[in-house]
């Protein structure tokens, strides 16, 4: 994969929230931090299965790290401005 560049295609992911409930269980959508605690708390104990789909930034790597960030450090690293192909 060539840096700064998309790869693949772009697609729209599905519901994953809504799949599980079409077959009786429970589906959670989570986008932020703080919707965590209460969709893991509306999940049944000891009823039927929970899925969460945990939708995250393109660019998150970790909580604390982006691609951009790898980014930037590399091309410090190789005393550039980006990186990329040599024909970039």
């Amino acid at each position: 994969m060539l840096p700064g560049r998309s790869h693949g295609t772009s697609l729209k992911n599905p519901d994953f929230a809504a799949d599980p409930r079409s077959f009786g269980a429970q589906g959670e959508l989570v986008e932020i931090t703080g919707q965590s605690t209460p969709a893991l708390e509306r999940a049944p104990f000891g009823g039927p299965p929970a899925l969460f789909e945990l939708r995250l930034a393109a660019e998150a790597i970790t909580p604390s790290t982006t691609l951009s960030d790898i980014r930037a450090a590399a091309a410090a690293t190789l005393g550039r401005t980006s990186v990329g192909a040599p024909w970039c």
